[in-house]
């Protein structure tokens, strides 16, 4: 069974057809969901890539430095749903490339 995020939302953009509408409604599936369980077979740490930052639009919050790391200035008091991505591998599969987490078979 899908969880709210892992959900697909392509027909759920609101009938104006506004473009900003999509990536609103992505954070707001992501928070959502953000008070269900991280899964049992996430391994890895944040390398501080600032991918999941720009997920699907960039953050306020996300600082980037001259060297490319990036990091949280709220890091302290970020929201469930910073703190528990990737909760799921569907969530990873956007920035699986960069990301310091992964999933193992199981």
């Amino acid at each position: 069974m899908d969880t709210v995020e892992d959900q697909d939302i392509g027909g759920a953009t609101p009938a104006c057809g506004e473009a900003e509408a999509r990536p609103m409604l992505a954070k707001v599936l992501r928070t959502v969901g953000s008070v269900l369980p991280v899964s049992d077979n996430r391994t890895g740490a944040c390398n501080n890539c600032g991918a999941c930052c720009n997920l699907p639009s960039r953050c306020v919050f996300l600082v980037t430095e001259d060297s490319g790391k990036s990091y949280c200035s709220v890091y302290r008091f970020r929201p469930p749903s910073c703190r528990k991505f990737p909760r799921t591998e569907r969530q990873l599969l956007p920035v699986r490339e960069v990301c310091g987490f992964s999933f193992t078979d199981g």
